[in-house]
């Protein structure tokens, strides 16, 4: 206007139509101007944060794999068909939560937990447990009319309800009304058997929603109609829901071997209920073998094989003959056909566990007889020992160069060298000479010298040249003959387990009636160790 009157109009944000203007006073110029200007809007909100679904995508890819890489079943490797139908309803659920634009994130991690809840209780379906050597199952699909039950108790109705299926499509619901309920399975059906003889176990799954609801003492009877019971079994041995019943026909159910070989009766399980009955269904009713029978055990001839081995080693490793330490012909002849009968046994690919075990016994009594006929040196009677010196009566640790009193003959020890210590009933005498004084070798026509000895280093090994020299009177010189320290003579000894030397003594000198004994190395007189007697013996044969 003329004079600068401004007016100002204020519009809503959603303003529409005309403005008015009443002019009642004053002067107006020619023209006047309307603005609506738009109020600055408020700054705009935050878009929401995208929803992550990576998790539950991998995590329906994981069931998706365990349920196509699982069979179907009861046995190991296998889930059985409520465990399949369980997480393929998860999986289900899974992927219409992922499938859904307007889920959440709360809803898409809770779907993923949901899920891999389901995987958890699937992997625990899947069946451990070595699989039955043999099974003769009674099929529950298309045979239900050969599965009974009292009419007064209730029927018996196919299930197919996924969630109480152990395999196939069907299972038993045992429709009862009254209690006590049998479950009958009839000789009618299409997959019964008369001899059951070579199964040891009867088997069946059965599925209670609240194990509560059954009796708690007499919960399941397994027996047949008209029979006392077979088996009781309580409510503490079973859990609610899936519960496996597995019995042994002979132990448990105490059947014969002659009444399995004609089972021509039916048999049944007889549920008893808490209150009033409630759904039980029944599948994988089956015989089991589950323990190896003995022809089912491979036959092992380890035993025989190394019999045949040693027997064979002891006849070759004997002389034949009638010598000390060889054996007879009939005595070789007779091992020799043992050995060969037992190698028959041995070579019979279809021979029994029984006929090896007898082949083992039979060849090791020959071999006991073949030794028994090996030819002894026969020990000297007790009339013609004259002497004999054990040392077992002397305590260990005793030198008897000191103690001579702890021998079996102390008045015989003469002198020694040196210390002469006992241990285990054995000395060495290493290089030191001893000298004993036997009564009554003055008047002996035929004295033989006994000497059981050894020469040992110590790590089982001979020292190298050895000798014991044998005279008729204690002396340092090497004199032969009267009064020398080699009357009866230089002995290399070069054995390092205990052998037993036999010396015939020489009556021109045992009018000493002494004997020496002097170890040596060969061309010296010292560092003879390694040299032990056990025992010695002079007989007068």
């Amino acid at each position: 206007s003329a004079d600068g009157v401004n007016a100002t109009f204020e519009a809503g944000k959603e303003a529409t139509g005309k403005v008015v203007i009443k002019v009642s006073s004053g002067k107006l110029s020619d023209e006047i101007t309307i603005k609506i200007i738009e109020a600055k809007k408020d700054e705009d909100p935050e878009e929401p944060s995208k929803v992550n679904k990576d998790n539950l995508i991998q995590t329906i890819n994981e069931a998706n794999g365990l349920l196509s890489s699982t069979p179907v079943g009861i046995y190991q490797g296998e889930a059985p068909v409520h465990a399949h139908n369980a997480l393929q309803n998860a999986v289900n659920e899974a992927v219409a939560v992922r499938d859904n634009d307007e889920a959440d994130q709360d809803a898409v991690d809770q779907a993923t937990a949901t899920l891999n809840a389901a995987i958890t209780n699937f992997d625990a379906e899947i069946v451990t447990k070595e699989d039955p050597i043999k099974v003769h199952p009674f099929p529950v699909e298309g045979n239900i009319e050969h599965f009974t039950t009292n009419d007064k108790r209730g029927t018996v109705e196919v299930n197919t309800n996924k969630e109480f299926i152990k395999t196939g499509t069907e299972s038993i619901n045992l429709a009862a009304t009254g209690a006590p309920y049998p479950l009958r399975v009839r000789v009618s059906h299409p997959n019964w058997i008369t001899d059951w003889t070579e199964y040891d176990h009867l088997a069946a799954w059965f599925y209670v929603e609240n194990i509560e609801s059954l009796h708690e003492d007499v919960t399941i009877v397994i027996g047949c109609p008209n029979d006392a019971p077979l088996l009781t079994l309580k409510r503490s041995d079973f859990v609610s829901g899936w519960n496996e019943i597995v019995v042994n026909l002979r132990d448990d159910l105490n059947f014969t071997d002659d009444q399995l070989q004609n089972m021509n009766d039916l048999f049944e399980f007889v549920i008893r209920f808490s209150g009033e009955p409630v759904p039980v269904y029944f599948d994988e009713i089956r015989l089991l073998q589950l323990e190896e029978k003995q022809d089912d055990i491979p036959v092992d001839k380890a035993v025989l094989e190394s019999t045949i081995l040693d027997a064979q080693a002891l006849k070759d490793s004997t002389p034949q003959g009638t010598e000390p330490g060889q054996a007879p012909e009939e005595a070789h002849t007779a091992l020799a056909d043992a050995i060969a009968a037992a190698q028959v046994i041995c070579d019979t690919v279809d021979a029994t566990q029984t006929e090896v075990d007898e082949a083992v016994i039979t060849l090791l009594a020959a071999i006991d007889t073949f030794n028994a006929a090996i030819v002894e040196e026969e020990p000297p009677g007790e009339d013609g020992v004259i002497f004999r010196e054990t040392f077992n009566n002397v305590p260990d640790g005793t030198d008897i160069r000191k103690e001579p009193d702890m021998l079996d003959n102390p008045d015989s020890f003469v002198q020694a060298s040196a210390g002469i210590v006992v241990t285990d009933g054995i000395i060495e005498l290493k290089h030191r000479r001893m000298e004993l004084s036997i009564p009554g070798l003055a008047q002996a026509t035929n004295p033989v010298l006994k000497l059981v000895i050894k020469n040992d280093n110590g790590n089982g090994e001979p020292v190298d040249g050895l000798v014991l020299y044998i005279g008729n009177s204690y002396t340092t010189s090497g004199k032969v003959g009267e009064s020398g320290h080699r009357a009866y003579g230089e002995y290399s000894v070069d054995s390092s387990d205990f052998i037993t030397l036999t010396i015939p003594l020489n009556t021109e000198f045992t009018n000493t009636e002494s004997i020496q004994f002097r170890p040596t190395l060969k061309g010296s007189s010292t560092n003879a160790e390694g040299f032990f007697i056990d025992e010695i013996i002079i007989v007068d044969l």
